[in-house]
């Protein structure tokens, strides 16, 4: 079971560039663009927007919904894009015994 996400715990990529005479500041998970005079209004900007964004989609009760489909997954203390750090492999454990292995059997060979 996910946990229920909070708009303020979501890590996102930002690409900034020069657009014209001013700037713009990407991020191409949520394909939300900021503008400002220097790249960090232009930053601050989507920041506020994306902000805006996920307070909506959590008001509605979207906002898990629209994370997992814009590729975030739950790292189990925030919301990460698989754009900024790959979803890690799962960690498996096995619990009891292969089925077929009696308690004084060999290992079937692999």
């Amino acid at each position: 079971m996910t946990s229920q996400p909070h708009h303020d715990r979501v890590v996102y990529q930002i690409e900034a560039s020069r657009s014209g005479e001013a700037y713009q500041a990407y991020c191409p998970e949520l394909v939300m663009v900021g503008f400002g005079d220097t790249p960090e209004e232009a930053q601050s900007s989507l920041r506020s927007e994306v902000s805006a964004y996920l307070e909506d989609c959590d008001r509605l009760g979207i906002l898990a919904e629209v994370l997992i489909d814009a590729g975030f997954y739950d790292d189990g203390e925030v919301w990460v894009s698989n754009q900024v750090s790959p979803v890690p492999d799962p960690k498996l454990r096995i619990i009891g015994r292969p089925a077929g292995l009696e308690p004084d059997s060999e290992p079937l060979d692999e």
